[in-house]
């Protein structure tokens, strides 16, 4: 399973929305051809809308950690901001202790 990271929280208006539907068109190109993906933006945006649940990492880390530590492999998708994504750092902090391979995808 490769765990697909990249930004998401953002003050802007309308800039979650956006991250979201570039991680879906990404992660869907990517299942089309056989790859086996998770994305916790793709996962838990609507989750987070529907349920009145925050969006920001603090709350997710356990979440997203856990995720991790049972991938194979970890993809950044390379969204504007993901350079200073505090979400993103975390996560891909997290996959070098584990070892896995990492790889930065431009959209």
């Amino acid at each position: 399973m490769i765990y697909v990271a990249s930004p998401y929280t953002s003050i802007e208006p309308g800039l979650e929305t956006h991250r979201y539907y570039s991680v879906m068109r990404y992660v869907a190109e990517q299942l089309k051809i056989g790859r086996i993906m998770f994305s916790p933006i793709l996962h838990c945006h609507q989750l987070s809308l529907v349920h009145n649940m925050p969006c920001d990492f603090e709350f997710w880390r356990d979440y997203c950690l856990g995720m991790l530590n049972n991938a194979d492999a970890f993809e950044v998708l390379c969204l504007p901001g993901y350079e200073t994504s505090h979400g993103v750092n975390e996560e891909l902090k997290f996959a070098r202790t584990l070892g896995i391979q990492i790889t930065f995808v431009q959209p």
